[in-house]
């Protein structure tokens, strides 16, 4: 298991040839063997802070993407705000049908 990450097993060698030379590729999310191509590890999660920066001199600045989860609150802290005009991110108002969903 990985210290920083316990969820996440690391594999150290090839089950199918022993080989220890592995490629991780993080755009895809596997892990494969460099000698025999076998992919170990698919549909990996990233489970590292998520940073935005959308330009150059912000990266100094960089901010979270949202608040911190938790366990302390029902809903972990992934509430949704919205404006008090009832309007959506685009400045459309949202339906009385959406709205009573929320």
């Amino acid at each position: 298991m990985d210290e920083e990450n316990p969820q996440q097993e690391t594999i150290v060698k090839c089950s199918e040839c022993g080989s220890r030379d592995l490629l991780r590729d993080e755009d895809k999310g596997e892990v494969c063997c460099s000698d025999c191509g076998l992919v170990l590890i698919e549909n990996e999660i990233d489970l590292g802070a998520e940073w935005r920066v959308f330009s150059s001199d912000q990266s100094d600045e960089k901010s979270r993407t949202g608040a911190p989860m938790t366990n302390m609150i029902h809903d972990r802290g992934l509430s949704t705000d919205i404006d008090w005009q009832n309007k959506d991110y685009s400045g459309k108002a949202i339906s009385s049908r959406n709205r009573s969903q929320l």
